[in-house]
């Protein structure tokens, strides 16, 4: 599975760029069809982080969440059955996509 790289939208310090949550939705869909996914089913506002479920075009045992911090750094694969990733999850506010 391959996750996007945010380096080239970077010009500016990490501490003073956002990533929109557009953008962070293009960056998941993108990875959610490259993967064979429908697209994305839920997304949620962790405060400094969005994370988004993915929608399975037919029945699915295991799925791939992704996480794309909003300060930049790289998105990566966010796996909500930790205990502390669980309580992110359910802690966060959902958003309308």
């Amino acid at each position: 599975m391959r996750l996007y790289q945010l380096g080239a939208l970077m010009h500016v310090k990490r501490s003073d760029f956002v990533v929109e949550f557009k953008e962070a939705c293009e960056i998941a869909t993108k990875f959610f069809l490259e993967n064979d996914y429908a697209s994305i089913d839920e997304a949620k506002d962790a405060s400094d982080k969005w994370l988004f479920s993915p929608k399975c075009k037919k029945t699915c045992y295991g799925v791939s969440y992704i996480c794309v911090p909003k300060n930049g750094d790289e998105p990566y694969l966010f796996n909500p059955t930790g205990m502390d990733n669980i309580l992110m999850w359910e802690n966060a506010k959902i958003v309308s996509v």
